[in-house]
């Protein structure tokens, strides 16, 4: 029974192809469309207002208002030159003994009203605390402390942060003392600041030197995701 029903499908099935083939014609037809997918980018440039030339730091005459002393200009902004929006944040290195000495300071004062957020690397502890510490950067002797200033919003393509910081300088009460060779010429110099000093045999810093302010901008894609904590999925780390 099994072998019947299995050759009248056969043959139903050969019929109806010689139907096919006798009696229709085919009508068809054919389109094509070409999709094309632009890669995305993104691009960004950190724009900075510094003159290396003029850039001798002395004390602030006036902490509150280093800006109208002695503070030297570094403004740093971002622009995003990609076809992206984007979440972005600048990485601001200053040297660890000194800032933990209290005597350099980033000059941000206007940071948050520019939409900016210095991100705190402790809460425990008052005062913001830069978010990595004792960081060793290539070619210097000193260790390094990392402030983190995170965009609190997207950046969009073509436009252009506003500044995040704006200057550095040295504490109003920090004076300076320098050690003579027997020619009478400077051989070395260091900080006071009441009554701890920092010089090249306690915490190397010589003040007759140069002082190193390292600046790096982070950026990414902002499609798809909620906010701008994407950038400590992609950034777990400082980039040096």
């Amino acid at each position: 029974m099994k072998k019947k029903f299995l050759a009248v499908a056969l043959v139903v099935s050969l019929i109806a192809i010689a139907a096919v083939g006798g009696t229709l014609a085919w009508f068809f037809d054919e389109d094509s469309a070409t999709n094309v997918f632009t890669f995305g980018s993104i691009d960004i440039v950190q724009n900075e207002v510094f003159d290396e030339t003029t850039a001798q730091l002395l004390p602030v005459i006036d902490n509150t208002n280093p800006a109208a002393s002695n503070m030297i200009q570094k403004e740093v902004t971002v622009t995003n030159t990609g076809n992206n929006e984007a979440y972005v944040q600048t990485l601001v290195a200053v040297p660890q003994v000194l800032d933990e000495a209290g005597i350099v300071h980033l000059y941000d004062v206007n940071a948050a009203a520019n939409g900016w957020t210095l991100l705190d690397g402790d809460t425990n502890v008052a005062g913001v605390q830069p978010v990595y510490t004792g960081v060793t950067i290539s070619g210097e002797a000193l260790t390094y402390n990392v402030y983190v200033y995170r965009y609190n919003t997207t950046l969009a393509a073509g436009a252009t942060t506003a500044k995040s910081i704006e200057g550095v300088f040295i504490d109003q009460s920090v004076d300076a003392d320098y050690v003579y060779d027997s020619n009478g010429d400077v051989e070395s110099g260091y900080f006071v600041t009441g009554d701890a000093t920092v010089d090249a045999t306690v915490r190397p810093f010589d003040v007759t030197g140069r002082l190193n302010v390292y600046v790096v901008t982070q950026a990414v894609q902002a499609r798809g995701f909620a906010d701008n904590t994407a950038l400590d999925d992609q950034f777990t780390t400082h980039p040096w």
